[in-house]
């Protein structure tokens, strides 16, 4: 019978052969472990009659279903390409975006630190020219600076394409300045708080010493080198206290 089918299939063609197997099972298997003469024959073939059997498994080697096949290779490589593509415009579009982040942050911790309120990233570089250049503590470059980076930010958003590996590799080193700088300012600025919270509390303890040389009905002294020596004498108070005014003074 098997004769008869070959018979039949070269006379209507030399290039028809017959394919099958004993078992649909047995194909399938031979399929999934990427055995060649099961793959070279769905590779390789076209069904003259098919009950739905070749077609699917012909389309899954096409597609690089099938393991251990030119067709799986392929496959692997084609998601490698895209993969890396994906990866490097990714890189382009994130990386700039972080470096702009970097930015914003260090740029609003001074400001916060003044008391305002952190004003939004685009915002960051004239805020920092209104606060702290003008008031020359903070160099002019810095303000450059951050609006370069912001600047930065935008192009890996609008136009990664046209990010480069240099540009990346600049724009981090002018972060890292900027950081550290920014660092610095607000070290800055906390002494410069520090110092006025002493004056403060400073003045409110003279303030407390003559509001209680009135409460006795005693005129303070106008020279305010005298007032320790008058609060010894006019009120009850102790060594600590009168030490407390050259404290102060030092």
């Amino acid at each position: 019978m098997q004769e008869k089918r070959y018979e039949a299939a070269k006379e209507t063609d030399d290039r028809i052969t017959l394919q099958y197997f004993p078992f649909l099972t047995e194909f399938w298997d031979s399929l999934r472990k990427g055995e060649p003469l099961a793959i070279e024959a769905v590779r390789n073939g076209e069904p003259v009659y098919d009950t739905g059997i070749f077609m699917p498994a012909k389309r899954l080697l096409q597609r690089g279903k099938i393991k251990a096949t030119r067709e799986s290779v392929k496959k692997r490589l084609k998601m490698a390409a895209a993969g890396y593509k994906k990866a490097e415009k990714n890189m382009k579009q994130s990386i700039p975006h972080k470096i702009e982040q970097v930015m914003a942050n260090a740029g609003q911790a001074p400001i916060m630190l003044v008391g305002k309120n952190p004003p939004p990233k685009e915002k960051v570089p004239e805020t920092l020219e209104e606060m702290f250049v003008e008031k020359e503590m903070l160099e002019e470059k810095y303000v450059g600076i951050a609006q370069e980076l912001y600047d930065f930010g935008n192009k890996g958003e609008k136009n990664s394409q046209e990010v480069t590996g240099e540009e990346v590799e600049e724009h981090l080193d002018k972060a890292d300045d900027f950081v550290r700088r920014m660092h610095k300012l607000v070290s800055q600025l906390g002494s410069k708080k520090k110092v006025k919270g002493i004056v403060d509390d400073y003045k409110k303890f003279l303030k407390a010493n003559v509001a209680a040389l009135k409460a006795q009905d005693i005129e303070p002294p106008e020279d305010r080198d005298e007032l320790p020596e008058t609060v010894e004498e006019n009120l009850d108070v102790g060594e600590n206290h009168v030490e407390m005014f050259d404290r102060w003074e030092e």
